[in-house]
């Protein structure tokens, strides 16, 4: 019985390769068709149920021909997807991934509305995929996403299909979240290839789908203590502060929902998490020559400083202030090599204000904290710790100096606090390296 039903199947199956391209010169007989593919998909059952796997293949060979041919029913995805689905909960990974093949010759004969179809039902087979650690079907719907955006670059100057945009972008923000700990290449390759992708199409990056899959990677990296990971993120956005205008809008997206992170992860000191990403959304946002970016990355700053200072004491929370004070440093060492810029208009001597401002500010918060200490203390334990951390020497020099200006900053602003205190600060003020007049000069 087994036999004759095997001899029954395979004279099917030639019976299906013999209607397949008499049925694809004749566009007009579309219920032929439909007959037709519900015939492929019963065969493919009946032979793998039988475990003859190899005319099963021959049956996905078929398919794909048809839907080359534009062999395509109603909802055809959804129906490709169920079957995919299916093979994977029977453990039958080849054969899912040989039938995700057949979304190639899919997608040429569908309008947007049928694309954005297809690229849901791929994110819901990563979703799956990811479950049963099939990473490689991922990697699959990865490489099919990016590549259809790549080589169908007019769908991003076209009005009418934002939908596909907004859909393709967030099946790549669901997956790099997901593979993020599991799959470091891939995780890579999103980003990479999404990178390269912006740069040919800049307007992109104003886009919320955009910046919404950055965060979402830097808040998973965060989540589950991959620094590394998190450094890739900002490297690959450093790529693109060359297209100022767009990136400008990118970035202080990306800063607004760094914040939140940066202020859930204040809490653990012993996790390098939040001085890690307070420290490169100062450096992405210096980089980027934005004076919008840099106030808003210096708030950033300044808040995981309040934060840290409010719940473990500014003693404790010195790692989580050294990003701020790290890059007035940086900054007051580039003034004073680069001196004043007309061509960013004052941008390294306007940030380097704000940040003493808020430097100060942070100073005499915790000062307020502690009644029993003034902001001469904090500038003076703050030299000495910092000094301590130091490896190398002239970082020590450049620490002093800054240490130096910030007293001299906090003189001007406070003259009558800081007369009070001019005996406790030899340590800071000597040998000078700045003087009362280079700070007038710098804040004239």
């Amino acid at each position: 019985m087994k036999r004759l039903r095997q001899q029954l199947l395979r004279g099917r199956l030639l019976l299906l390769k013999y209607d397949r391209p008499r049925f694809a010169c004749s566009p007009e007989r579309g219920v032929e068709r439909g007959k037709w593919l519900r015939r492929a998909f019963f065969l493919l059952q009946c032979f793998l149920q039988l475990e003859d796997l190899a005319r099963a293949m021959v049956v996905i060979d078929q398919l794909k021909l048809a839907y080359a041919d534009g062999f395509i029913r109603s909802h055809e995805s959804m129906r490709l997807t169920a079957l995919l689905i299916s093979f994977l909960k029977e453990k039958r990974v080849n054969m899912a991934a040989f039938l995700f093949d057949a979304f190639t010759p899919l997608v040429r004969h569908q309008q947007v509305e049928g694309i954005v179809d297809i690229f849901g039902e791929l994110t819901f087979i990563s979703l799956v995929a990811v479950k049963n650690k099939h990473f490689f079907l991922c990697a699959k719907v990865t490489t099919f996403i990016l590549d259809f955006f790549e080589k169908s670059s007019l769908c991003f100057e076209e009005s009418g299909n934002q939908q596909l945009v907004t859909t393709g972008f967030n099946a790549l923000k669901r997956i790099g979240s997901l593979i993020v700990r599991r799959d470091s290449a891939l995780f890579h390759e999103i980003l990479t290839r999404t990178v390269t992708l912006l740069k040919k199409h800049p307007g992109l990056m104003e886009q919320d789908e955009i910046h919404a899959l950055f965060s979402e990677c830097i808040y998973k990296a965060a989540r589950n203590e991959q620094p590394n990971e998190m450094i890739f993120v900002f490297n690959e956005l450093e790529g693109l502060r060359h297209y100022h205008k767009n990136f400008d809008v990118l970035l202080r997206k990306i800063i607004g929902e760094t914040e939140n992170v940066a202020g859930n992860f204040s809490c653990y000191l012993q996790s390098p998490i939040c001085a890690l990403l307070v420290q490169k959304i100062l450096t992405l946002a210096y980089l980027s020559h934005s004076s919008e970016c840099m106030r808003k990355a210096i708030q950033c700053a300044s808040k995981v400083g309040y934060l840290a200072v409010y719940q473990h004491g500014f003693q404790e929370a010195f790692s989580l202030l050294l990003p701020l004070f790290d890059s007035g440093r940086k900054l007051f060492n580039d003034e004073r090599k680069f001196g004043y810029s007309e061509s960013n208009n004052g941008f390294r001597l306007k940030s380097l204000l704000a940040i003493l401002k808020e430097s100060l500010a942070i100073a005499e918060y915790a000062v307020r904290q502690d009644m029993t200490l003034t902001v001469s203390d904090f500038i003076l334990w703050m030299l000495e710790t910092w000094q301590k951390q130091a490896t190398i020497e002239h970082s020590k020099k450049s620490i002093k100096r800054f240490s130096q200006l910030f007293y001299l900053y906090w003189c001007q602003i406070r003259r009558r606090q800081a007369k009070q205190s001019a005996d406790l600060l030899s340590e800071v003020m000597l040998p000078p390296l700045v003087t009362p007049e280079q700070v007038q000069g710098l804040f004239k």
